[in-house]
């Protein structure tokens, strides 16, 4: 019985140790704006926030089925387009050697200086958005990719062959399946600030104002 209480009292304790430093966070960010009289378009309090995330529900809720449609077109663009040119440049040496290097160079390019050249380029509207997203999430998808589909065991490959088994089989089994899905698998953490790629192209086209 000790035991089993023991356990009880664990896991009440995992969930309400969490929301207790949670509540003393809030509490202390409320107590020190309140002292200090810090301005609200500088640091709102948590009773500001939550009175307004009730009063403009219906407005923040139609700007985030917008920026939740940006979010998923872009992420599936990036996916698609990521997953193809990782696959040629897995299958193909010469790309390998010729484009995959100015893939992991890109990424030092900041997004948020390619934004307004996608607004003059595209104009305004659903598309330069889409784009951030896609751009985000597009280089890490195809390093991810190529580096599972590197490392994909050679004696599963040199398996598979001995039974007979085509390229195209050899790599849906050895590669795409075994190798794919614990790649995109590890975009998860990664993909979660991506959201804010809608918010990056927004600014861009109505400046911080």
């Amino acid at each position: 019985m000790t035991g089993r209480n023991g356990d009880t009292v664990n896991r009440v304790w995992h969930w309400i140790a969490p929301a207790l430093l949670i509540a003393a966070v809030l509490a202390a960010w409320e107590t020190v704006v309140r002292v200090r009289q810090v301005p609200s378009w500088l640091l709102p309090p948590p009773s500001a926030v939550a009175e307004t995330l009730v009063v403009e529900r219906a407005l923040l809720f139609e700007h985030g089925i917008v920026t939740l449609s940006e979010v998923l077109l872009g992420f599936s663009l990036a996916l698609i387009a990521g997953v193809l040119l990782a696959i040629a440049i897995d299958s193909s040496p010469a790309l390998d050697r010729s484009l995959y290097p100015l893939l992991v160079a890109s990424q030092t390019v900041p997004v948020p200086a390619l934004a307004p050249l996608l607004l003059i380029w595209f104009g305004y509207g659903l598309l330069p958005k889409v784009l951030v997203t896609a751009l985000i999430a597009f280089f890490p998808i195809v390093v991810n990719m190529v580096e599972g589909l590197r490392a994909t065991d050679p004696d599963v490959i040199a398996m598979l062959r001995t039974f007979g088994a085509g390229r195209w089989t050899r790599f849906r089994l050895a590669r795409l399946h075994r190798r794919c899905r614990s790649s995109l698998l590890g975009l998860g953490s990664r993909s979660r600030w991506r959201s804010s790629a809608p918010c990056l192209a927004s600014w861009s086209e109505h400046g911080p104002d």
